[in-house]
């Protein structure tokens, strides 16, 4: 059941969340049966209120019952419009029909984005410069331009009386967390790995950026101590975790935690499977974090936990078929994900390809993931099925490399 929550954060500043329960594919491509939440904040001043972001349009009414929880609509005077995606504009449409024409605020690209988006004209839409002022009655907000996070138009706001940061998509993550806040070590670990996965479908390919904002922030002086995204928990009491975490992934770190191997690979008839079970048996003999991801006649494991548990791996393990001459085509929309959401982020690959009459996979894998920065340390191609010579020594081979790595 989709519902809400208004949560006071500050003096002046009102959370309102919609735990969305109900969409199962984020930007209908990512699986999250875990839902996820969106993000609007409401700050009140001596001369009414400024509306940041808001939800998708089919929980307009809500987002307006929800407003009204908290202030007269009336005393909306400003919106500020951090990113266009309709997740965080789509309520914007029901506000100009209930208030006229508000006063709007964001970047150039976003008053273009939105009136796409709306199919108006928005004249009344203010575009605002970096670090741009943003004053009502007794509040200043500070206006910042953070683009390809990740989106050219987006943005974020600072508020220093109060030293919240409003981020929008960034440091946000999927989800529906228990609490709205980071209020105890479980809550927040319960919910990095969604925020993980959240970074590795929708940011990654921006991870650059990502560092560049970082860096933006610090060298300007932004001191938040609360970090407010348009998705996921907001951060109250340690946000400097959200904010390493973020950085760490855009490097395509882990963030703290044990030697990392994820395993992902297709199986047709079990040649494939085979090996990378014996592997799995081998690998399981030490004291490393071990994920595994299959996708064969009787399971498909989620594509948005595969890139979300590889972005932060120190290891990869690729299996795959060969099908059709070509690459099996689940591991091929797998890499290609990975070669384009995190490209140069040089991350380590392990090959194992079986074929039936041309070994192709192998040398697929080989010519795409180089191209994309990757660094490959083995590749093993077999025809058939392996017998178990062929098994143990590649089993033992692994199990070494690994070895070594963890101990570098």
């Amino acid at each position: 059941m989709t519902t809400y929550r208004v949560h006071k954060l500050t003096k002046r500043v009102y959370l309102l969340r919609l735990d969305d329960t109900d969409t199962r594919f984020f930007e209908g491509i990512w699986p999250i049966p875990e839902g996820i939440t969106y993000n609007a904040y409401i700050v009140t001043t001596s001369e009414g209120a400024i509306l940041i972001d808001g939800w998708k349009r089919e929980f307009s009414d809500l987002f307006v019952e929800a407003l009204e929880s908290v202030i007269d609509l009336k005393d909306i005077k400003k919106i500020i419009v951090h990113h266009t995606e309709p997740d965080h504009t789509g309520s914007i449409e029901i506000l100009l029909r209930l208030l006229g024409n508000i006063e709007l605020l964001g970047t150039q690209f976003a008053k273009s984005m939105l009136e796409g988006f709306l199919g108006r004209a928005l004249p009344f839409f203010k575009p605002l410069k970096d670090s741009e002022k943003i004053s009502l009655g007794d509040v200043e907000l500070i206006f910042l331009h953070t683009p390809w996070l990740h989106w050219p138009d987006t943005a974020m706001t600072y508020y220093p009386e109060e030293k919240v940061l409003f981020t929008c998509d960034a440091f946000g993550g999927y989800s529906i967390p228990r609490t709205v806040v980071d209020s105890s070590d479980d809550v927040i670990s319960e919910y990095l790995p969604h925020a993980r996965d959240y970074f590795a479908n929708i940011v990654a390919k921006y991870s650059q950026h990502v560092i560049k904002a970082v860096d933006k922030l610090v060298s300007i002086g932004i001191d938040y101590k609360i970090i407010a995204p348009g998705h996921g928990l907001v951060w109250v009491n340690k946000p400097d975790i959200i904010v390493k975490s973020y950085l760490a992934w855009a490097r395509g770190e882990r963030f703290g935690g044990k030697f990392k191997v994820v395993i992902i690979y297709s199986s047709m008839y079990g040649n494939v499977e085979r090996m990378i079970s014996s592997i799995v048996r081998r690998l399981e003999e030490q004291d490393i974090e071990l994920r595994i991801y299959k996708f064969t006649d009787k399971t498909h494991s989620n594509k948005s936990d595969v890139l979300g548990d590889a972005i932060d791996a120190d290891l990869i393990i690729l299996g795959a078929s060969t099908y059709e001459g070509s690459l099996n085509p689940l591991i091929d929309s797998i890499v290609s994900m990975i070669c384009t959401k995190f490209k140069g982020l040089r991350k380590r690959f392990i090959i194992i390809s079986s074929y039936g009459w041309a070994p192709s996979a192998d040398k697929e894998l080989t010519k795409r993931l180089s191209e994309a920065g990757m660094e490959i340390l083995k590749n093993v191609t077999y025809k058939g099925r392996p017998d178990k010579k062929l098994i143990d020594n590649i089993s033992e081979e692994i199990y070494k490399i690994v070895n070594e790595l963890r101990k570098a």
